[in-house]
């Protein structure tokens, strides 16, 4: 088989295309499995900062703080403690549905969900104006010496990575899954 490149004409042996085809399918081997890893470890971590925050609040929900039995500024209807309580128990069960083994878009679906409810809940407090220390962390914001500003600025950005590798996860899953699709339609 020959082609023209510029000048020259350049012709090699027939056999390379099964080479040249075999290369690609080496790489897209790869690519495939690298990709499988990646999202294996971004819901490995997702679940597990979920489960640890969501253990932290739940510890912190049990204390003895004042904060805790006032009337939380967004559900008035609650108070602090028992918002720290659902959030919580919802981090921890989205943490848990993340390490486990269904479909693997709804896992990533759910820690979407799960970041979209937070930052909802955080700018809700911020249109509020409310004044109450940020338990974003539970009880670690109090153990470890952390100013309200601090835990504030390092759960927005833990919700952005949190928010940022499960989207990437679940975009690479997508794409995965209709490069899939159209290899079988193309050899079906």
């Amino acid at each position: 088989m020959c082609k023209r490149n510029g000048l020259a004409r350049l012709c090699w042996p027939p056999g390379l295309n099964i080479i040249k085809h075999a290369q690609h399918h080496i790489t897209a081997t790869v690519m495939r499995k690298i990709c499988n890893v990646v999202k294996n470890l971004v819901l490995l971590g997702c679940g597990l900062i979920f489960m640890l925050t969501g253990a932290l609040k739940l510890i912190d929900a049990l204390g003895a703080a004042p904060y805790l039995t006032a009337s939380n500024s967004l559900f008035s209807f609650l108070t602090n403690g028992q918002t720290l309580l659902i959030a919580g128990s919802l981090e921890l069960a989205v943490g848990f549905y993340a390490l486990g083994k269904d479909n693997v878009k709804l896992r990533f679906l759910s820690i979407m969900w799960m970041c979209a409810l937070l930052v909802v809940y955080k700018v809700g407090l911020i249109y509020t104006h409310d004044q109450v220390p940020c338990s974003c962390f539970g009880i670690l914001s109090k153990v470890i010496p952390m100013t309200t500003h601090q835990t504030t600025i390092y759960s927005w950005v833990l919700l952005a990575l949190l928010m940022s590798g499960a989207t990437s996860g679940f975009i690479i899953d997508c794409y995965q899954h209709a490069r899939q699709q159209s290899s079988l339609e193309r050899a079906g």
